[in-house]
């Protein structure tokens, strides 16, 4: 694809200007933007929507959605076989993919703004969030070790067997560290790297987590192997006045992999799944 003079930082305002982005602030305050669906007809390629929102952008086509990433003036599956490519007013959109290099034009896309999942009402699903798994050689981080019993961490503990349980390429590994204490790591079995992203399900440092109510709580996770989209159910334990309670909240690993956003609220009820 020809690279294009104006930068994707111009063309983001220019989009803010002519279409305002809609945005919600979860209970941490952090703003999630919510962006815009494009829906086109591409000829023989039928209808296609383009979902701008930031994390979980997507292009879906014959009701199949794939996750993308953004560029200056294009959308792209992450898999790279289609991009969906505007020109700077957003006039005109283009499918382009190897089969079809020339691209098919849609000149009278419908523009719509996204609703967060509060406004919809419906709750978000694996499904929304799809991406490939990784098919090479697991590279597993080398503080892990295969015994006779299974797999173990630096510290001599049991973890769940090391294979691909998050976004396609990353396992999430759950530690004890003692009593009350206990923490996750995510590797990246492609390149057998760790990320911090999960330390805020942690309490590695001893001290008890507690949500907004200060009710005291631990925290387990949700995970697919082909999802990027992560369930973080909180337990608070039982007290003399109060039952044993469990709340969750949905998050989405951003599109750069380096954080986890969350999608919705704290709700007061864990489902099963």
């Amino acid at each position: 694809m020809a690279k294009r003079v104006l930068n994707w930082t111009f063309l983001a305002l220019f989009f803010i200007a002519v279409y305002p982005a809609s945005t919600f602030a979860d209970s941490t305050g952090d703003a999630v933007i919510l962006g815009h669906s494009c829906s086109c007809n591409f000829g023989q390629y039928g209808m296609v929507t383009i979902d701008t929102r930031d994390p979980g952008a997507s292009i879906t086509i014959n009701g199949v959605r794939h996750p993308a990433t953004s560029g200056s003036y294009f959308y792209q599956t992450d898999d790279g076989k289609v991009a969906i490519a505007f020109n700077p007013k957003m006039s005109v959109w283009t499918f382009l993919s190897a089969e079809d290099p020339n691209g098919v034009s849609d000149t009278h896309c419908k523009m719509t703004l996204n609703k967060s999942v509060a406004e919809k009402g419906v709750p978000p699903k694996f499904s929304d969030y799809t991406t490939e798994i990784y098919k090479g050689q697991l590279k597993i981080p080398n503080y892990y070790q295969k015994t006779d019993d299974g797999w173990r961490d630096d510290m001599g503990k049991l973890v769940a067997p090391l294979e691909i349980n998050f976004a396609g390429k990353y396992y999430i590994g759950l530690h004890s560290c003692g009593a009350g204490c206990r923490y996750y790591t995510l590797s990246d079995l492609s390149s057998g790297t760790d990320s911090s992203t999960l330390d805020i399900f942690s309490n590695a440092d001893g001290h008890s987590q507690k949500i907004s109510d200060s009710h005291e709580y631990t925290s387990t996770l949700v995970s697919r192997a082909n999802s990027k989209m992560l369930i973080a159910q909180y337990h608070i334990e039982q007290t003399t006045t109060l039952p044993e309670e469990c709340r969750e909240r949905i998050f989405v690993l951003s599109d750069d992999t380096k954080s986890i956003k969350p999608i919705t609220d704290t709700i007061k009820f864990c489902q099963k799944r």
